[in-house]
């Protein structure tokens, strides 16, 4: 790991000179294992337009580790919602892919919540079905939720979907119920980003382009979303490997998952096709999110202070990539003026994958992150994080079964 002196690049600033609004960001990397739960609170005195203090948000939430520290870690969170009538208020859920260690803790985080708007990556039939191979549950709510994803929102009484990454999808030709921006309660959506609106069952299901941006106007707060979009030959392999296996078998998917053995094999054989352990991640939704306004960061806890003064000034951003899989000469357009040396910088990023060395690590220290996370398992058996994209990066922080990660924003004046 690259060591360097932070007085050299920081300068610490005095806290009698330090002026800031009454809006603030709470945030937490908990210490779930091998997966990934990312929360956030922002919080402001006073109430805005829509008679509102808070807006809390979450950013994937599950694990392939002992359910325990999740299910601990998802329990103190749901205190800090803001309860009404014994039920908890969730404003923003974001997905940022389908496979288990990213997902297996939403039926007990949406349990007595209720959750205004949920993003998830647009999927075809054929991903679903590749999804519901990779998963190492066989039964229960992940089932159902791989098979149909909007239907299994819906259920759980969200109010708006939206799926980012629809464009050229079959679906866009469908006759469907318009829909305007306003009756997106609290969430101002870029009406450039929108394809097309349905209503199911009283939920709003929205169709977005690969990039969109959603602000939060009364805590001046910005949230930008993109994937990458997975070339259709990809998934067309995938679809006719698996029906070519189900058809050898003479069986169904669902005899198929049934069924320990058949499952194995089909896993061998997705595995074999080139990249194909890739096709999910790679649809994975990035978030990058911060204050309108330049930001104050206070790093926490106190075992942080070799590497950082006490508060730092910048232009606070946080980027989230889940188990994103970027390729060589491959980019995301909302980073492009992150990289290099210039002072508009991202303050914490979660590296990809927890730290996997699939992806291209001379892309991610190119935007010249304060903060690099890597999420991962103590004894997990993909060999997460890799040593290469450890050295590769500054100032790497470690989450885990023991440790967790929390830091606050406070935009300024």
């Amino acid at each position: 790991m690259q060591d360097e002196d932070p007085d050299e690049e920081f300068e610490e600033e005095e806290e009698s000179e330090v002026i800031t609004t009454n809006i603030k960001g709470s945030f937490r990397f908990h210490n779930v294992g091998q997966g990934l739960f990312y929360s956030g609170i922002l919080s402001k005195k006073g109430h805005g337009k829509n008679g509102r203090n808070t807006f809390c948000f979450v950013y994937d939430c599950g694990t392939s580790s002992s359910k325990d520290f999740l299910e601990r870690e998802i329990s103190d969170f749901k205190l800090l919602l803001p309860n009404k009538q014994g039920r908890r208020k969730l404003d923003l859920l974001v997905v940022s892919h389908f496979h288990d260690d990213h997902i297996s803790g939403l039926e007990s985080l949406l349990d007595r919540v209720d959750v205004n708007t949920v993003v998830i990556p647009y999927i075809s039939e054929q991903l679903r079905q590749l999804s519901q191979i990779e998963s190492e549950y066989s039964d229960g709510f992940l089932r159902d939720l791989y098979a149909d994803p909007i239907g299994w929102f819906v259920s759980k009484g969200v109010q708006n979907v939206l799926l980012l990454g629809s464009e050229g999808n079959e679906e866009m030709e469908m006759s469907r119920t318009e829909m305007s921006i306003d009756e997106v309660p609290e969430i101002n959506i870029d009406r450039n980003s929108i394809l097309n609106s349905a209503t199911y069952d009283g939920t709003n299901v929205v169709y977005l382009r690969r990039e969109t941006q959603l602000i939060i106007e009364d805590f001046d707060w910005v949230f930008e979303f993109e994937n990458l979009k997975i070339a259709p030959d990809m998934v067309d392999y995938y679809y006719r490997s698996i029906k070519s296996f189900l058809h050898s078998k003479n069986t169904t998917l669902e005899g198929v998952l049934k069924s320990k053995s058949l499952t194995r094999e089909l896993k061998y054989i997705i595995k074999c096709i080139n990249s194909g352990a890739n096709a999910i991640n790679r649809t994975s939704v990035v978030l990058l999110h911060g204050p309108v306004n330049p930001g104050l960061l206070l790093v926490q806890p106190s075992y942080l202070d070799r590497f950082f003064p006490k508060f730092i000034y910048a232009h606070w951003n946080t980027l989230l990539t889940g188990d994103l899989f970027i390729r060589n000469g491959e980019s995301l357009h909302m980073l492009d003026m992150y990289k290099g040396q210039g002072k508009e910088r991202i303050a914490v990023l979660q590296y990809p994958h927890h730290g996997s060395k699939e992806n291209d690590s001379n892309y991610f220290s190119s935007l010249n992150a304060i903060i690099n996370v890597l999420s991962f398992g103590l004894t997990n058996n993909y060999g997460h994080p890799d040593v290469s994209v450890i050295n590769e990066l500054c100032r790497v922080i470690c989450v885990n079964e023991r440790l967790v990660f929390d830091y606050q924003i406070f935009p300024l004046v």
